[in-house]
């Protein structure tokens, strides 16, 4: 292909290049974010998720959709259908295209023509006119996925940690009571092994751990 048309259409071939590796990541971070939001979803109700698994649903599909645009390259036929649409030339850039794919044996004289038509229109073209920057209209969706699935994704997290902290005094509170029924039935063991009466002096006397507890005279 002579390279007088070809330096005119690169530029647009680049630029479309471009815009379709921003509109395919654009396309994969919608479809992580939604995964890494369902993988939320599920820690929140206590399934066993891990957070990296999310993660990577967030990093690696927006990867993938560059990778598709990087592999789509930057076609020449795509970029002159671009401009014959934009300053409406009627196929005038394609037609050139074609004949400049055919041999030489085959092209004559309106051949060369109809090229050297297309090419003096060419040498106005601007590739930011007829490409221009436009956010994809899946990115505000991508992005509020993302909000979403950073929220169910921090979420369990902050509540185990209340839960955690909250659960800390109950459990202070549980282990004293604990420990304080073990205590009453040690002394009620206690009493009932060791408690005995003696009469002494007259007297009645109650011995706990062969200690005088308690003594009551002849009267009470």
């Amino acid at each position: 292909m002579p390279e007088r048309i070809a330096r005119e259409l690169r530029p647009v071939a680049a630029r479309r290049q471009r815009m379709t590796i921003l509109r395919s990541m654009a396309v994969g971070l919608l479809v992580g974010s939604i995964a890494a939001a369902y993988f939320g979803l599920m820690r929140l109700i206590g399934r066993p998720v891990p957070i990296g698994l999310a993660v990577g649903f967030l990093v690696a599909c927006p990867l993938l959709g560059m990778l598709y645009g990087l592999l789509r390259g930057r076609s020449l036929l795509a970029a002159a259908r671009a401009v014959d649409a934009h300053y409406r030339l009627k196929d005038r850039t394609v037609t050139a295209l074609d004949f400049l794919s055919r041999p030489e044996a085959q092209c004559g004289v309106m051949h060369e023509l109809a090229i050297q038509d297309a090419e003096s229109r060419l040498s106005a073209v601007k590739a930011a006119d007829v490409v221009p920057f436009r956010f994809p209209r899946t990115f505000p969706y991508a992005i509020a996925g993302v909000i979403v699935a950073t929220v169910l994704l921090v979420l369990p997290l902050s509540m185990n940690r209340e839960l955690m902290a909250a659960s800390e005094p109950i459990a202070a509170i549980q282990a004293e009571g604990e420990k304080r029924i073990e205590d009453f039935k040690n002394l009620d063991k206690t009493s009932q092994q060791n408690v005995r009466e003696v009469r002494m002096f007259g007297g009645l006397s109650f011995m706990v751990d062969e200690r005088m507890a308690v003594a009551a005279g002849r009267d009470g």
